[in-house]
C-alpha cells in the first residue's frame, strides 16, 4: 500500500492595503510605527490562522513606514506600481530615497506594474489599485 499525502493547501489572506501621505512630521514617525506594528499584532494574533498580506505602492511616506513594519513582523509584501519602476523611481527626490524604495521593492513577495492610464490620472492609481485589490 502506497502512502499518498494530500496536496497542501494554500490559506487565503487577510489583504490590507495602504496609501496614505507622503509627507509624515518626523517627530511622529516612532508613534505611527508602534501604532502600525499594534494593529498588525492584534489582527495576527485575532486571525492566527490566516496570513496576512500588506498591498503597498511603496510611495514615500506612510506607504513605506507600514511596508517596513510589516515586513519586520513578517508579513508578506505585494507592490503594484503606478509606472514601471524606472520611470517611478523618477519621482523620489534623493538617492536615499530611490535606495530605500529599492531595498523594500526587494522584499517583496510580487511586483507588479498597473496598466498604462492617461497622465492626468497617474498619481490616483496607486490608490485605486489598492482599494480594488482590497
Amino acid at each position: 500500500m502506497t502512502d499518498v499525502t494530500p496536496p497542501a493547501v494554500e490559506k487565503i489572506p487577510l489583504v490590507i492595503g495602504v496609501t496614505g501621505h507622503r509627507n509624515l512630521h518626523p517627530e511622529e514617525t516612532e508613534l505611527l510605527q508602534d501604532q502600525v506594528r499594534q494593529l498588525l499584532r492584534f489582527l495576527q494574533q485575532r486571525y492566527p490562522d490566516t496570513p496576512l498580506l500588506l498591498l503597498s505602492p511603496l510611495a514615500e511616506g506612510a506607504d513605506r513606514l507600514v511596508a517596513k513594519v510589516a515586513l519586520a513582523e513578517k508579513i508578506r509584501l505585494i507592490v503594484p506600481l503606478p509606472l514601471p519602476v524606472a520611470e517611478y523611481q523618477r519621482d523620489f527626490d534623493t538617492p536615499a530615497l530611490r535606495q530605500e524604495f529599492t531595498e523594500l521593492l526587494e522584499q517583496a513577495e510580487d511586483v507588479f506594474e498597473l496598466p498604462q492610464l492617461s497622465a492626468d490620472i497617474s498619481q490616483k492609481r496607486p490608490k485605486r489599485a489598492t482599494c480594488n485589490t482590497c
